[in-house]
């Protein structure tokens, strides 16, 4: 959980960097206020198809490999905005903010539900609210506004670039290597890995790639085996 939460503070100082001095760089590149106010409307409503299949993304993709694509996205989008030059090509990277904050919100909330012993889902919630937008963004913003007084801006928005990419390869070692709950596939006649049903019946639509500690239901199946 630790890492969790260390994840989850270092993805709110990179949106506050973003959120603070992003519009600085903008207006330097000459995007006017009409351009600026139109990235940000894109962003969230870009964000809506992704909110319709947020189920299954969490499901078939994985709520730490979802973590990791915003580090990604991050990647991409702090390197790429220091190489643009004409105001309109700023809205593609504004568009990535669907996925940098609305849809690491959701993977981090249904991961911190996964975590959070029984009856601290909503604590659990209120302590990431405060690590990502109170907590990240308070440090974000000393910390960026440290780096860009003794550095170009589009330097730090480059290191910042490579940071995100570190701690995203960091991330995804760790989680695979050492923090992901392994289960064993069962198979039996199947390309579908086996939950731990008693009469050993195949979930249905059970998928072979993604995060399986995330997917796997417990429940047990409500027809019971014929122990012999």
């Amino acid at each position: 959980m630790i890492v969790f939460l260390g994840i989850v503070l270092v993805l709110g100082m990179q949106w506050s960097i973003l959120f603070i001095f992003l519009p600085w760089l903008t207006v330097d590149i000459g995007c006017t206020a009409m351009q600026t106010g139109l990235a940000c409307t894109l962003m969230f409503g870009f964000s809506v198809p992704f909110l319709l299949i947020s189920k299954n993304m969490v499901r078939n993709i994985g709520k730490a490999n979802l973590l990791v694509f915003a580090f990604l996205f991050y990647f991409t989008r702090y390197a790429g905005i220091t190489f643009v030059s004409s105001p309109w090509w700023t809205l593609p990277f504004a568009l990535m903010g669907s996925f940098t904050l609305c849809v690491m919100w959701i993977a981090a909330v249904a991961y911190g539900q996964k975590l959070a012993p029984p009856g601290y889902s909503l604590i659990m919630q209120y302590l990431l609210n405060i690590l990502h937008f109170g907590i990240g963004r308070g440090l974000g913003s000393l910390t960026g506004g440290a780096l860009i007084s003794s550095y170009a801006q589009r330097v730090v928005f480059c290191g910042i670039a490579v940071f995100s990419a570190v701690v995203a390869f960091i991330y995804l070692t760790v989680y695979h290597v050492g923090l992901r709950q392994r289960k064993k596939a069962i198979l039996n006649s199947t390309w579908y890995p086996l939950t731990r049903y008693p009469n050993g019946d195949a979930k249905a639509n059970q998928p072979i790639v993604g995060d399986q500690d995330d997917d796997v239901d417990n429940t047990p199946n409500n027809r019971q085996a014929n122990h012999k």
